[in-house]
Parts: C-alpha cells; structure tokens; sequence
C-alpha cells in the first residue's frame, strides 16, 4: 500500500460552532480550502483509514482504551531523586 495523500486540518469546535463570530469573507477561505482538500482526498481514492472499516475501528478501539495504558517509563530521576543528588 502506498501514501496517496497527508493532508492536516484544524479539529477545534470553534471553527464550526462559532463561525457566525468571524469575519465572513475569513470564514468562506476556510471553508473553501476544507472543501478544496476534500475534493483532493476524494480525487486521491485512498483506499485505508478513510475507507476502511477494519482500520478506523481499530484505531477507535485504541482511542478509547488511552485511558486504561499503563503510563509511560519515566526518564530520568524524580523531582525528589533529582533534589537529592543535587544536595550539598
């Protein structure tokens, strides 16, 4: 499988929610280079992650589940191993 298209985008609520609060002609740029890169991403014809069941549910599955992963090592000493090596 092959990269077809990387895009980026904004997933802030106040780009939808509050549009009424920015300037309009701002606020049809922004729409428009949505809808450009859509056009673009449909033109691409990706066939994983945006198509592809098996692979947004799994990525879904895993979005969920953050908050039960164990925590991540710890580099480096504590602030309270760090303070007492650092003690005259």
């Amino acid at each position: 499988m092959s990269l077809v298209f990387a895009g980026i985008a904004s997933h802030a609520p106040g780009i939808t929610g509050r549009a009424h609060l920015a300037d309009p002609a701002v606020v049809r740029e922004f729409h428009g280079a949505f809808r450009a890169m859509g056009e673009r991403l449909a033109a691409a014809r990706p066939d994983a992650l945006i198509s592809d069941g098996e692979v947004i549910s799994e990525v879904m599955a895993a979005f969920a589940a953050r908050g039960s992963r164990p925590p991540p090592p710890t580099f480096g000493p504590t602030r309270e191993e760090l303070l007492a090596l650092l003690e005259p």
